[in-house]
């Protein structure tokens, strides 16, 4: 199993939320990050405009490529199905701030050095299970507040 950090946009998570996480799309250029996904991945959802984590979903398919338009924007063809496990309303959600200096993959030498936000807005990302676990345990602490 693989955990993932996928970043989305407001717009585009309202979708999500209204077709219940049933499909994730992304473009061409990840592609070849994305084909490493398969089922029983577990993926946390970084929103951007909100700097927050709203979501946890499990990957049900391997990757496969579709045309249709579901999301705002541009078509997004490079996709798999999952299910949610955790969704937390807006007001809930796990600030970035509140875990970003005690996520690894931020600390990377040379990377990230002042600019976490970056590296949390790439796309489509492999995350260390340690961080996952940490992401999952803050998120799980909102959901019972």
């Amino acid at each position: 199993m693989n955990f993932w950090l996928s970043s989305t946009d407001p717009a585009r998570f309202e979708v999500d939320q209204a077709n219940e996480f049933f499909l994730d799309g992304y473009q061409e250029d990840d592609l070849e990050t994305a084909i490493r996904l398969e089922p029983g991945d577990r993926i946390v959802y970084y929103i951007q405009s909100w700097d927050a984590f709203g979501a946890i979903c499990v990957a049900r398919s391997r990757v496969f490529i579709a045309w249709r338009q579901i999301w705002p924007g541009q078509v997004r063809p490079v996709r798999f199905e999952r299910r949610p496990e955790l969704v937390l309303p807006r007001e809930r959600m796990l600030e970035a701030s509140q875990v970003a200096p005690r996520l690894s993959f931020l600390r990377q030498k040379g990377r990230g050095q002042g600019a976490p936000n970056a590296l949390l807005q790439e796309s489509l990302r492999e995350i260390p299970r340690k961080d996952f676990e940490l992401l999952e345990g803050e998120m799980k602490k909102r959901a019972g507040e």
